[in-house]
């Protein structure tokens, strides 16, 4: 059987932050399906994502995901570095479109993407649409701008 994440287990343990970890949970308990996590560098935006994705994998069935974009330029990146982690071959065709087809597969999941302020101005899209398309799927961009899109919660 496949994987249901990509997530190494901690090294060490995560103190404190709960109400912002119960911020996350509402949102998403509410029906939402976009968190933006905004702030400056350094102030464990990324480890808070990983850790609401280590609370709720239980409740993914289709797994959690982080996806990180560091190395980020563009949006045919983004679409790379998402394929590779949700192991999708994106070969001659529409990379977003085939990527877009994986997210939306019957099943709840969460794809963390982390460091997107690289890449939201010309990305912030993809994640729009994907929203739009896959219904049981869950995002958490880590960033230090906003998406600026539809259905966007950002928790600073």
């Amino acid at each position: 059987m496949r994987r249901k994440t990509n997530l190494v287990p901690p090294l060490g343990r995560f103190v404190g932050r709960s109400a912002l970890l119960d911020r996350i949970a509402s949102v998403f308990d509410a029906g939402d399906r976009l968190v933006t996590l905004l702030g400056a560098p350094g102030i464990g935006k990324t480890r808070l994502a990983l850790r609401h994705g280590e609370r709720n994998a239980a409740s993914f069935t289709r797994g959690v995901w982080f996806c990180d974009l560091t190395e980020a330029r563009d949006e045919n990146d983004v679409i790379a570095a998402i394929a590779r982690v949700l192991d999708v071959r994106l070969g001659e065709v529409d990379g977003e479109e085939v990527v877009g087809a994986a997210i939306a597969e019957p099943g709840t999941l969460l794809l963390i993407l982390d460091n997107f302020e690289r890449v939201a101005g010309v990305a912030s899209h993809l994640v729009e649409r994907w929203c739009a398309i896959a219904p049981d799927a869950r995002f958490i961009v880590t960033s230090r701008t906003r998406l600026a899109i539809a259905g966007e919660n950002v928790i600073e």
